[in-house]
């Protein structure tokens, strides 16, 4: 029999969700916030969202363990319905996960790439990923074992032997009790994984057809594992990690090149001999220069970039006014302009620093 391609025939992918949803009351207000269009906004269509401020805010999911009174004892708040489904008379086949909802919060979008270079990306793309790969081969060479040769020639040395083997295989990955993971296909998945190990049911006895359903109930675990890690996970925090990347890139570079073209303006004549009255003409095309100025320091979107250019955007705008009312720059606008630059330089070099800080 070919046990792993029937397996891949009978894999049910795509099934309705009947999870139920919670947040910590502490966070529940940080998630309307997060879920408000109004106030929070799609980062380059990615898990990300980024408010008025330039904050950066994802959500992660977390298995929960306990039933729905311990949750809500513990301080959580239930934000979903209960699926209906559920209630059917199948507790051993209809399963229903309790997911609890994070919110990730960054006040500039060097820490929040650091958050997923270092914190996140490593975990799933190594220790995670290792874990189900390792169960998954582990499971092959058990199938092997007890389901393609005679399953009552095998010897009690020889069932000890393998159990003793996969415990061994189970504690090199970390875990010793797989009732202890929060994960709940995790703690299927190695709980069947432990129990077939011994090629014994629950009474002790040497069972080939408990075996058999433990392993492949332990095989299908681990590929939908490996399916969210690979799919959902993995991919989730790519996306956001090249939204952020990209929308960094873009916010530095118009900083760049206003700070650049800043720069000169202290050559041109309103600037260079202030507190000297300009005709319409002369005045109308700087006000021009500093309103394009203005309008582009408002384009970038993450902190500390987009509050460094409103702060800039501000402070013109005040030089403008002057201009428009008065016809002449004063030796504040010309201070006040090189304040501008310097500012901006700073934060440019701080954001440089920082990424450069970051794990590669």
């Amino acid at each position: 029999m070919d046990v792993l391609g029937s397996l891949e025939q009978r894999d049910r992918l795509n099934q309705p969700d009947r999870n139920v949803y919670y947040v910590s009351r502490r966070n529940k207000e940080l998630l309307d916030y997060f879920n408000d269009d109004n106030i929070c906004f799609p980062l380059l269509g990615s898990a990300a969202r980024f408010d008025e401020k330039g904050n950066i805010c994802w959500i992660e999911y977390r298995n929960l363990k306990g039933t729905r009174e311990t949750l809500l004892d513990q301080g959580y708040v239930q934000i979903s319905t209960v699926n209906p489904r559920v209630r059917l008379n199948a507790p051993n086949t209809l399963y229903q996960n309790s997911i609890g909802l994070e919110i990730h919060r960054h006040l500039s979008v060097e820490d929040a790439i650091r958050a997923v270079r270092d914190h996140i990306l490593p975990v799933e793309r190594g220790k995670e990923k290792y874990q189900v790969r390792a169960a998954k081969d582990w499971i092959q060479e058990l199938l092997k074992f007890y389901c393609t040769g005679n399953f009552t020639r095998i010897a009690p040395d020889e069932f000890k032997e393998v159990e003793e083997l996969t415990v061994a295989v189970l504690r090199e990955l970390g875990i010793e009790d797989p009732h202890q993971l929060v994960n709940d296909l995790k703690e299927r998945g190695f709980s069947w994984l432990k129990q077939a190990g011994s090629g014994k049911d629950k009474t002790g006895r040497e069972n080939f057809l408990v075996t058999r359903q433990a392993l492949e109930a332990s095989l299908k675990r681990m590929r939908e594992r490996e399916k969210t890690i690979n799919e959902l996970i993995i991919r989730k925090y790519q996306f956001i990690h090249a939204a952020l990347e990209a929308t960094r890139y873009t916010d530095r570079e118009i900083l760049i090149s206003v700070a650049e073209e800043l720069k000169t303006m202290s050559g041109i004549v309103v600037f260079k001999y202030p507190g000297k009255t300009y005709d319409e003409s002369t005045i109308s095309t700087t006000v021009a220069k500093l309103e394009d100025f203005i309008g582009r320091l408002k384009l970038p979107l993450l902190r500390w970039y987009r509050s460094r250019g409103k702060y800039a955007a501000k402070d013109l705008e005040a030089i403008c006014d002057r201009l428009k009312s008065g016809g002449q720059a004063t030796v504040g606008d010309v201070e006040k302009l090189a304040h501008v630059w310097d500012w901006i330089k700073y934060d440019l070099e701080k954001g440089r620093q920082a990424y450069e800080n970051l794990p590669s």
